[in-house]
């Protein structure tokens, strides 16, 4: 089973990375930190935790329906 997330921070948007103990991304312009396992808000600004995007394994491969959310509000809300 694979999870994946939406590649911006829920707070502004910024890109986040892996941080170098392999356990959580970090947002580099607000700091703020979520869980890699669960997207959960481990610290600084970010109203919501990662969105979790839609995945299937198809053939072997795995396919991630991308989508974008509403930033800086606590409800996930599509756009």
């Amino acid at each position: 089973k694979f999870k994946a997330y939406n590649g911006h921070c829920t707070h502004l948007g910024c890109g986040y990375i892996l941080a170098k103990d392999g356990k959580t991304f970090i947002c580099p312009c607000h700091r703020g930190q979520f869980d890699v396992k669960t997207g959960a808000v481990l610290a600084g600004p970010p109203p919501r935790p990662l969105d979790v995007l839609e995945t299937e394994v198809r053939d072997g491969a795995v396919f991630v329906k991308y989508r974008d959310f509403r930033l800086g509000v606590a409800e996930q809300t599509p756009v």
